[in-house]
């Protein structure tokens, strides 16, 4: 009973006398580790080195919620992002990145934080079969990053990554051009193949584009504006493997009976359609 006063004893004394109590508090039970912001982001460094990046999350969500105004809470917000990233969580990267570029948009390390949310997006863009979602984010987010930083220390990686998504881009709207083509609605190739040549041009899909452009033309009995596209695809692609077609298209269009050759063309088409020949 005795001994149970004194420690009330004590805890009262050391409450009334305010910070020195405290300091008593701590040379008698030691330092609280929740009073060292510090000492937690060390340990979620030394989880993110060992690439154990769920404990690093939750070591630097600590540093977050429990030293919210300390001058690591924001290292330890970029770092989440970036533990997210390295281990391949990329939804989850994105969302942390975006919510850090929008807190601190003038960070010191902003150059890196646009990259890796460009990457982001670029990581996920999926087989050629799939919606086109990312590959289009992935440009816009590489151009952001650009645009602010023309000579910045990711600028080559971030050309590169930007160009092999804009391949993707334009491989892709020339897939949907051929399969409507294929479906004989040929207006819809039409606005895919001019979709390729007006905002994808030069990206190694042009030949294809313009020769589809051509057919098109040619089955919407506009036979004047195919044979120029025809022409105009003879001139740049002079090596082209569909240059035979393409003069095979020329005589059909320059000889007379040209109804009867175009539904001849047309089933010719899907015969070659069906062995695999464009």
């Amino acid at each position: 009973m005795r001994l149970r006063r004194f420690v009330l004893w004590v805890l009262l004394a050391t409450v009334s006398a305010g910070g020195s109590g405290c300091a008593f508090l701590k040379d008698l039970f030691g330092s609280e580790p929740d009073h060292n912001p510090q000492a937690y982001f060390e340990r979620a460094n030394d989880e993110f080195d060992d690439e154990d990046y769920d404990d690093a999350v939750e070591y630097y969500e600590q540093v977050i919620t429990l030293f919210p105004y300390s001058k690591y809470a924001t290292a330890a917000e970029l770092r989440i992002g970036e533990s997210y990233f390295l281990d391949e969580a990329y939804p989850e990267a994105l969302l942390h990145l975006n919510e850090f570029e929008k807190r601190h948009p003038r960070h010191k390390d902003i150059e890196y934080v646009l990259y890796l949310l460009a990457m982001s997006y670029a990581k996920q863009i999926p087989t050629i079969d799939r919606t086109p979602n990312f590959a289009a984010e992935t440009v816009k987010a590489f151009d952001r990053l650009l645009e602010r930083f023309p000579d910045g220390q990711y600028t080559a990686k971030a050309t590169a990554e930007r160009e092999k998504a804009a391949k993707w881009l334009a491989e892709y709207t020339m897939q949907i051009a051929i399969f409507y083509y294929r479906a004989q609605d040929y207006w819809a190739t039409w606005g895919r193949c001019m979709e390729v040549l007006d905002e994808h041009r030069g990206l190694g899909q042009d030949d294809r584009a313009l020769y589809y452009l051509g057919k098109a033309y040619f089955f919407l009995g506009e036979d004047a504006k195919a044979e120029q596209v025809f022409l105009d695809h003879e001139s740049h692609f002079p090596n082209s493997p569909r240059h035979p077609s393409v003069e095979t298209f020329l005589a059909t269009i320059r000889d007379e009976g040209l109804g009867m050759n175009r539904t001849w063309r047309k089933f010719k088409e899907r015969v070659f359609y069906y062995f695999g020949y464009e």
